[in-house]
């Protein structure tokens, strides 16, 4: 009970519990939280292990389709039309070719005229803008005056 006061002592004493009760409702709520965010992870993890579980199955089929089919003596045949190379590389691309130099140098080009060409609108226009535009054309011409290495 609080200290005697003008104020009724029932609205004191109900001002005290609530706050008390704010008190120590507060760990509740921690552990609640904790419980929450870990029920969450464990969550997570699961459905990240079905994932690879399903993707490993995936492997695995297309293996014994292979298997299967070198079984059979129709490798380089294929089994009912279906080439097991076919398989394999719907499950493992090859990678992309490599570009040629020339066609490099081409995208190489093309860039750097479609940034010149932003770089002169920029510095047709004023301000600050316009000033670095300039000095980046300097610039360029410069390294492109430069002889190559």
């Amino acid at each position: 009970m609080a200290f005697p006061t003008t104020v009724n002592s029932q609205i004191t004493d109900a001002v005290t519990q609530a706050g008390t009760q704010v008190l120590g409702s507060g760990p509740a709520f921690a552990t609640a939280a904790l419980y929450q965010a870990t029920a969450q992870a464990m969550a997570n993890a699961a459905h990240n292990a079905t994932h690879a579980q399903q993707q490993g199955y995936i492997v695995a089929q297309a293996a014994t389709a292979l298997a299967v089919a070198r079984l059979l003596g129709s490798a380089e045949h294929g089994v009912g039309g279906v080439n097991p190379a076919d398989i394999l590389a719907s499950v493992y691309p090859p990678p992309a070719p490599s570009p040629s130099p020339a066609a490099t140098a081409a995208a190489a080009l093309a860039e750097g005229e479609a940034a010149i060409s932003v770089l002169q609108a920029i510095a047709a226009g004023g301000g600050a803008d316009a000033a670095q535009a300039r000095e980046n054309l300097q610039q360029l011409a410069a390294v492109a005056a430069a002889p190559a290495a």
